[in-house]
């Protein structure tokens, strides 16, 4: 007779009651939670793991859409680097309604008659740049998959589910675009999109000192390398071809600076164990 044992080693592989747990904990502190929903962008299909809706400031609808990600022992870090040049910019991050020229793809819909959104003391981008009170976030730009077993980096599961977030996310962003062409309450009301990932591996940030690279190999002094780990942070990622929207530019003149706003995501990571502390404290924000 097979053991229950037996069952639940297999069930364990599949990650499902890593989903089941962030579902749970997500319901105690969100106004709505869903599992198991279903998106596709460009023909990429994603079946996102929970979806979160919270009512934030200024009735503003924000919707998290959450992948959970479970790994072997030897999938255990995802390292990423900050950028060496900190710099202000917007969070990269979609945005519907009534957020004319002020989050990223503000062409991304027909927009209305010019509002307060349009100025540039636009209080929701205010509160969007000053990020959220309760966290603090590192921000990593190059993320990587270290396993110690092997001497090579990979990129599969990182890659992988960064796609999927984005895919749902895009998704989403689009089915309600479309609704709002014949709903009206659905055209004005603004609604914000966070991508998120909860992993079992343990992230770390990485600071590189960029004078300490060799130019013959390319290979940086171990003096020259700091690791920190963090319990969450933001990653800044940049979209594949595939994952790009058919947004209208509006020119044809290339436009450097839009450009960087069309072709990246901001997307929250958070290490499993700190899932609790991350939720509250995001919900709370």
């Amino acid at each position: 007779m097979t053991e229950l044992s037996d069952y639940l080693k297999v069930m364990n592989e599949a990650g499902f009651f890593l989903q089941m747990r962030v579902a749970k904990e997500a319901r105690q502190r969100f106004d709505r939670v869903i599992e198991e929903v279903a998106f596709e962008h460009g023909g990429r299909p994603a079946k996102l793991d929970v979806l979160a809706e919270k009512r934030l400031f200024q009735n503003v609808r924000g919707f998290f859409l959450i992948e959970c990600k479970r790994h072997l022992p030897d999938y255990k870090s995802w390292i990423f680097l900050t950028p060496e040049v900190k710099r202000e910019r917007p969070p990269y991050l979609l945005g519907f309604g009534e957020f004319h020229s002020s989050i990223i793809l503000e062409e991304f819909y027909q927009p209305p008659a010019p509002t307060m959104f349009q100025s540039a003391t636009n209080p929701i981008l205010a509160l969007l740049m000053r990020g959220f009170p309760h966290l603090t976030f590192e921000l990593g730009y190059i993320g990587l998959e270290v396993r110690l077993s092997q001497s090579k980096y990979v990129m599969e599961q990182l890659t992988g589910v960064c796609k999927d977030v984005v895919t749902a996310t895009h998704g989403m962003a689009m089915e309600i675009e479309k609704r709002s062409r014949t709903d009206k309450t659905t055209f004005e009301e603004p609604v914000l999109f966070f991508p998120v990932v909860i992993t079992t591996a343990n992230l770390f940030t990485a600071k590189a000192d960029i004078a300490k690279i060799a130019l013959g190999d390319g290979k940086l002094a171990e003096d020259g390398f700091e690791l920190r780990p963090v319990p969450w942070l933001v990653y800044e990622y940049s979209l594949t071809a595939d994952l790009l929207l058919p947004v209208n530019l509006g020119s044809e003149t290339w436009n450097s600076s839009r450009e960087d706003r069309l072709r990246r995501r901001h997307i929250l990571i958070a290490n499993s164990e700190h899932l609790g502390d991350f939720l509250k404290n995001l919900a709370d924000s």
